[in-house]
């Protein structure tokens, strides 16, 4: 019997290691469909979130493969529209598109009017990333036009935001002003402290634009106190970031420079080195207007260094692109595979799901025959 037992403590013991191996992930596989999914999705958002878009889309691919082995349509929509926004942030547009198309495709299939508004933006926002304003402003027309007569204001004030980056792009400031206090209306309505806070900062770049430096000062400095609230770090740079060029452009250098100071504390911070180049570059200026040679070195010296860095970057993400474009591709054959063997899936599924309650029962007859004897 001890010999049965120590078997057993043995078995028990390697499919323990064999786990302990394995990554996160493939222990994620005995979870139920509808949890792995949510996983891989929610995992992929949070990717998203840090900037890692080469892990995000890996995610958010695979929860993608278990909506279409299931028809789901609504959570296949959701995913299209995710890998779109992915492909748009790395700078593939033709795939951005694609992805984008799908998702409004489902959403009109669906007869999911919100789906229908948000794929309408996302398609304009790929339009205005390649230059193409007047076609962006088409699409959000046709989102602003839904979103009223469905009564969507998270949509409404979405679309009235994008319509503002696209006059604000091409310099139109007085339209982008308008269309930026249309949707900072409706983000109060909603109490979206976050829209709010970049509404107002939106405001105050328009105000700029139309050589009202007050009134920016004024509007950014509204949306630095929410983001502080809020705990937004990149976001309370960027309000130091332009409250320091507002003060530069009135030759107040004391000020200027006492702001992209704190601007660039919290760039640093958050490790925000697109912020932190452009205030090295003009504290550089304004130390050299202050005849404070030494700081103006030690500035375009971090300047110099933080710009090679994000060509470094760029060369990193152009790399990224380039293998994301080779894992798509072959990933679409992976998928078009899956189809086929989706009854194999399942079976495997199942076979794992065994698995594990026979690894129980060992654990359990261990314990008891431990205890007996």
């Amino acid at each position: 019997m001890n010999k049965l037992i120590g078997l057993l403590i043995i078995s028990a013991l390697i499919y323990i290691n064999i786990f302990a191996e394995n990554p996160i992930d493939e222990k994620v596989n005995f979870l139920p469909e509808g949890n792995r999914s949510e996983y891989f999705f929610d995992r992929g958002l949070g990717y998203y979130n840090l900037n890692q878009y080469s892990n995000a889309l890996k995610f958010i691919d695979q929860a993608l493969e278990i909506y279409i082995n299931n028809n789901d349509k609504p959570n296949m929509a959701r995913c299209y529209n995710n890998i779109g926004n992915i492909y748009n942030k790395l700078n593939i547009f033709n795939k951005a598109m694609e992805y984008h198309l799908l998702s409004l495709e489902l959403g009109e299939t669906l007869n999911d009017e919100k789906r229908i508004v948000s794929s309408l933006n996302n398609i304009g926002n790929v339009l205005k990333s390649i230059e193409k304003y007047d076609e962006a402003l088409e699409y959000y027309q046709k989102a602003l036009n839904l979103s009223y007569e469905i009564k969507d204001n998270k949509g409404l004030s979405i679309t009235l935001n994008n319509i503002g980056n696209i006059y604000l792009s091409k310099e139109n400031y007085e339209k982008a002003l308008g269309f930026y206090n249309r949707s900072l209306i409706l983000k109060k309505e909603l109490k979206d402290n976050f829209g709010i806070a970049t509404s107002y900062n939106n405001i105050g770049i328009s105000y700029q634009g139309l050589g009202s430096t007050a009134k920016a000062l004024e509007n950014y400095n509204i949306s630095l106190e929410m983001m502080k609230e809020i705990h937004d770090g990149d976001g309370i740079a960027s309000s130091y970031f332009h409250i320091g060029v507002s003060y530069y452009e009135k030759n107040d250098d004391k000020k200027a420079s006492l702001n992209l100071e704190r601007a660039l504390a919290y760039a640093q911070n958050f490790d925000n080195k697109q912020i932190m180049v452009s205030c090295y570059n003009l504290l550089a200026e304004i130390y050299t207007n202050q005849r404070d040679y030494l700081k103006a070195y030690t500035a375009m010296k971090l300047y110099a260094e933080l710009k090679d860095d994000l060509i470094s970057i760029q060369t990193q993400k152009e790399v990224a692109e380039l293998q994301i474009r080779y894992e798509t591709e072959k990933k679409e054959q992976e998928i078009a595979l899956l189809k086929t063997n989706a009854s194999i899936t399942n079976y495997q599924s199942k076979e794992s799901e065994m698995f594990i309650v026979i690894l129980v029962v060992i654990l359990i007859a261990v314990a008891v025959m431990g205890f007996f004897f």
